[in-house]
């Protein structure tokens, strides 16, 4: 878990008594590739995902927040609904990210342009499977 808390913090999620205080996601974090996990401390990683724009993606589990407990048609009210059933008033879950980059980045190979890609999914799928042991399943938003 120790490398975990070396990545880059994103954001913080706060239970209050008024719901999730649920901030938005720094801009710098936008068009970046990364694989992010939520970590809860008496716990450790308690959910990893993927994302190609960190922005959108934890605007759609805000999104979720603002209607809580109405249920929207997204996958994101699965991963709110289990972080309100968790967290105590207080408490506290840290999202962490490896981020990779840009996802318009290239390199010129012999004077063409060759795109870099980034199978998100396999390495989501690996540190799933590192720390299947303190993930809450299912996690499949």
């Amino acid at each position: 878990m120790e490398e975990i808390v070396k990545l880059p913090h994103v954001i913080t999620i706060t239970k209050t008594l008024n719901g999730l205080d649920w901030p938005k996601v720094p801009k710098k974090f936008k068009d970046l590739l990364c694989v992010y996990y939520c970590f809860y401390k008496p716990i450790g990683i308690i959910k990893v995902g993927q994302s190609v724009n960190m922005c959108e993606r934890f605007g759609g589990y805000e999104s979720a927040v603002n209607i809580y407990p109405k249920i929207p048609n997204n996958g994101s009210w699965r991963t709110v609904h289990k972080i309100y059933d968790l967290l105590k008033v207080g408490e506290t879950i840290e999202i962490y990210a490896r981020t990779f980059f840009n996802k318009k980045k290239y390199e010129i190979h012999e004077g063409k342009r060759v795109y870099l890609i980034v199978d998100l999914k396999r390495i989501e799928k690996i540190e799933k499977n590192k720390y299947k042991k303190t993930l809450l399943l299912p996690w499949e938003d």
